[in-house]
């Protein structure tokens, strides 16, 4: 009985240093794509994006649905028609969005304009979101380690 906690306990340990580490890498990874696109210095037009259909993904387990419409922008002088939202509104609804014409990531690539909280803070938060968790599990991987380790000595006398 006491070997299988001690296996159970192990498991556990060794799965949140995993999960920590990848959550590291989620960070660091996170962090250097937001300043290639923050430093990449392209412009990016404003508009508004209107939607005509919602498309789905129905062979992904999950519900990926996007929004496809027109976007035009501000000034009138570029619109584009169907393309994509990174995000979903209502039928016929609308929203501002940006697009970026040039650049990592842009939008004639990726068939996709951003919403005004991609574009700006939306990045940051996640990247808040992915270092907590990342600070979680790293902090508490190490206390697991010990309790395991010393559940092992106990268990050899």
């Amino acid at each position: 009985m006491v070997a299988r906690g001690r296996s159970l306990l192990f498991i556990l340990t060794a799965g949140i240093l995993i999960v920590g580490a990848l959550a590291v890498a989620g960070v660091v990874a996170f962090v250097a794509i937001n300043n290639a696109v923050e430093q990449s210095g392209e412009p990016v037009e404003w508009g508004t994006f209107t939607e005509h259909e919602l498309v789905c993904h129905e062979a992904r387990r999950v519900d990926s649905c996007l929004s496809r419409g027109s976007w035009v922008s501000d000034d009138g002088s570029r619109v584009v028609k169907s393309i994509d939202l990174d995000a979903r509104i209502g039928s016929g609804e609308s929203i501002r969005a940006g697009f970026q014409p040039e650049g990592f990531g842009n939008s004639i690539e990726t068939g996709t304009v951003q919403t005004e909280s991609w574009m700006g803070s939306f990045s940051t938060i996640w990247t808040l979101v992915f270092g907590a968790i990342a600070l979680g599990l790293v902090s508490a991987g190490p206390a697991l380690w010990k309790r395991w380790r010393r559940s092992r000595t106990r268990a050899e006398f």
